[in-house]
């Protein structure tokens, strides 16, 4: 079959679709022939017109819109929020603490005239009297009664005209199981109390004793009576040796000794 008869057959759609197709090959075609055959331009040189108006008239400048610039500003402000950033932990806040209350300001002082420098000084010490001394040191040395009495009952001390001071000591004595034991334990009394006055600084001192001890008279009335008095003088103190001197022996030492009947 033939280029013509196949040509006849086919539909008009088909022939102007094949029509269209060639027209187009053949541009495509001459535009291929055209781009040989023409001189290519040289691109570093530039027409005098067009250097002229390039030169004298210059066009005018690309400026950034409000949006590109505000596009612009954004980008590293959005680069910055996508980038991690350390948050430092929080920190206790303090609690308040109460304000001090303003204090009045005292006003200016005169200044103080200097004053001598005090130096401590001991007050003397008041001496007790002789009296007090002297009871102190008697009861110290007799202790208790085993008859509920205070052991002395008085103290005194005087000066005469003439001699030495003389101390009266009045003693409670103490009661025992026979008048044998009662007269050595009134000895004995008077001797501890001498001794001990004696080389407590009494040494120029007379000592006069008085013993009791309570008494029934012929109408059955008890009382207490003086059954004992003795005297020594600081001669005599003196020659007492305290450490060998026997009790027995102190009506024969003492300066002046009575003993009641009811001790005898």
């Amino acid at each position: 079959m033939g280029l013509q008869t196949r040509w006849a057959k086919w539909s008009g759609r088909r022939k102007v679709f094949v029509v269209g197709l060639a027209g187009v090959l053949f541009a495509c075609f001459g535009c291929v022939i055209l781009g040989v055959l023409l001189p290519k331009p040289d691109p570093t040189s530039t027409s005098p017109a067009l250097a002229a108006a390039t030169t004298s008239a210059p066009g005018p400048t690309r400026s950034e819109t409000p949006t590109e610039a505000a596009v612009l500003t954004e980008i590293p402000a959005a680069i910055d929020t996508l980038s991690p950033t350390h948050t430092p932990a929080p920190t206790e806040t303090p609690a308040p603490t109460d304000t001090p209350a303003p204090t009045d300001t005292p006003g200016p002082t005169g200044t103080p005239a200097p004053t001598a420098t005090a130096t401590n000084t001991l007050a003397p010490t008041a001496t007790p009297p002789i009296e007090v001394q002297v009871g102190q040191l008697a009861e110290d040395i007799l202790g208790e009664s085993n008859r509920g009495v205070p052991r002395v009952s008085e103290i005194r001390a005087y000066e005469l005209f003439e001699g030495p001071v003389r101390i009266e000591v009045r003693i409670a004595l103490n009661d025992n199981l026979t008048v044998d034991m009662v007269r050595w334990g009134a000895y004995r009394d008077v001797l501890e109390v001498s001794e001990g006055l004696y080389k407590a600084g009494f040494t120029e001192h007379e000592f006069y004793f008085f013993g009791s001890l309570p008494l029934v008279d012929v109408y059955g009335n008890s009382s207490e009576e003086t059954v004992l008095k003795a005297s020594l003088s600081p001669d005599t103190l003196a020659r007492i040796n305290w450490e060998q001197v026997l009790i027995e022996d102190f009506p024969r030492i003492a300066d002046s000794f009575d003993l009641h009947r009811a001790l005898e």
